[in-house]
């Protein structure tokens, strides 16, 4: 998958041939190898354009559910763990973490289109993780991108759109680096917001 990534970035394509490319990258979220898929999502969000961003976001977010770090497509934990925890350096969803954040705060676009679906999203039972981890992400880049996720989520807060279990349940039951990362950014970005946060371990 990164070759054929990597052909793609150097590929001069037209509009229609571009749209068919961006179709089949989507498709590829739900079955391309784990290993495969923290670069996937990079190249997706990092490529987004104004005309795309917001159907590249709310594809990556649907496969995305993190409540399994062996593999953070699954949408129930693997109680039986056939998918085994790798070490932290090898991890599927420590390097998706850290290729999602960067793709993040790289692409102003991306950052546009997340903000407007989190504005969208009004029933606490709707909040995962990844949206969380993608705002954190938006903070983190300062400027204009800090107050409007402040914004945000304090509107969500006070007007009852989210719950501070929604940050509980964003920190647990991942591998330690993806842990270690929600748990400090949540502690340091968010202190200021008007919710008690949750214990961090």
């Amino acid at each position: 998958m990164a070759a054929v990534l990597d052909c793609i970035s150097n590929m001069q394509l037209e509009q229609h041939l571009q749209d068919d490319v961006l179709s089949m990258l989507l498709g590829q979220l739900a079955a391309v190898e784990v290993e495969d898929l923290p670069g996937l999502v990079r190249y997706l969000l990092g490529s987004a354009t104004k005309a795309n961003a917001e159907q590249v976001l709310t594809a990556v977010r649907g496969v995305l559910h993190l409540v399994q770090p062996s593999d953070p497509r699954m949408a129930v934990p693997d109680r039986k763990q056939k998918g085994a925890l790798q070490p932290a350096g090898r991890s599927p969803e420590v390097l998706l973490v850290k290729e999602l954040t960067a793709a993040m705060q790289a692409n102003e676009e991306a950052a546009a289109a997340c903000l407007k679906l989190q504005a969208q999203l009004q029933a606490p039972a709707a909040h995962r993780c990844f949206d969380l981890l993608v705002l954190l992400a938006l903070h983190a880049r300062g400027g204009a991108s800090r107050k409007a996720v402040e914004q945000c989520l304090k509107r969500k807060l006070l007007e009852g759109h989210a719950h501070a279990a929604w940050i509980s349940r964003s920190l647990q039951g991942h591998q330690v680096g993806t842990r270690r990362w929600l748990a400090y950014n949540a502690s340091v970005r968010l202190m200021h917001l008007p919710m008690p946060l949750p214990t961090m371990a």
